[in-house]
């Protein structure tokens, strides 16, 4: 039902453990994709050994283009969701299974992109949903339904990430 990305660059596996971990708790998380946009593929092996689905891209496109390689394989394996992760974020356990259940309850939701507030200490479900008639903030009209996402073209648009 969810599956999740994560953009490495020059990340070490110890770095990217909690991340990952945090999301193998969770039993809504079906699959992992990290995309290595490092020069070497350094994490090739620690990834295997993880079960990730790694995709080493050493052309390092960026962050949004490389996040849209896992979006795109999640959209052609019938993913719902997909979940959009820095390296430095994890959370707690209950968190991904309580926002899953608040979007499957909240159909409404997944028209616009959801940011995260940001907060003290470990990851806790905290979310500012943006009404209606929010002017400046991008919708999801000509994304495929269901795929709750940031694209790389959307985010650097957002007044939010501007003003952050």
């Amino acid at each position: 039902m969810l599956s999740a990305s994560i953009v490495a660059y020059k990340h070490t596996d110890t770095e990217l453990l909690k991340p990952i971990r945090s999301l193998r708790n969770a039993t809504c998380v079906d699959e992992i994709h990290l995309i290595d946009n490092s020069p070497t593929d350094a994490l090739r092996a620690w990834a295997e050994r993880e079960r990730l689905s790694y995709h080493f891209n050493p052309a390092n496109p960026g962050y949004g283009a490389a996040h849209n390689i896992a979006i795109r394989k999640s959209l052609t394996a019938g993913q719902k969701y997909h979940l959009v992760l820095n390296p430095d974020v994890y959370f707690a356990p209950g968190t991904l299974e309580d926002l899953l259940n608040f979007m499957e309850s909240s159909p409404a939701t997944g028209r616009r992109l959801v940011f995260p507030d940001f907060f003290r200490g470990p990851v806790t479900a905290r979310f500012r949903w943006k009404g209606r008639n929010s002017p400046g903030w991008p919708t999801f009209s000509s994304f495929p339904a269901g795929i709750r996402s940031l694209c790389g073209t959307v985010w650097f648009r957002s007044r939010w990430s501007i003003s952050w």
